[in-house]
């Protein structure tokens, strides 16, 4: 499917986001997701906040689509995929941390 967003055929999000949306779903619970501004884990029912659950797709698209890069080596995400993340995880005030460009994570 040709996505007017990526502008890519198949779309990008399609192609190597299905992965990490199936990925997450067989983990969480995301029924609260939504509402609540947290999915919950199903072994344990904890609850991960949605910021976290964003951060953790945006990792996995990167990894199927890119491979492994590596501590300061990152991508932006095609903005079709970043939406479609945004719409299943939302944060519940509408504020998210943008991509930045050369910014390393340290946990």
């Amino acid at each position: 499917m040709h996505c007017f967003t990526c502008e890519k055929t198949p779309c990008e999000c399609l192609e190597y986001g299905a992965v990490a949306q199936d990925t997450i779903e067989k983990w969480f619970d995301c029924s609260t997701a939504k509402l609540h501004g947290y999915v919950v884990k199903i072994r344990s029912e904890n609850h991960v906040k949605n910021n976290k659950i964003r951060f953790s797709m945006y990792c996995m698209f990167t990894y199927e689509k890119y491979g492994c890069l590596g501590k300061g080596n990152q991508m932006k995400i095609p903005d079709c995929m970043e939406s479609k993340i945004k719409e299943l995880f939302p944060e519940l005030d509408g504020s998210y941390t943008n991509f930045e460009p050369g910014n390393d994570i340290d946990d």
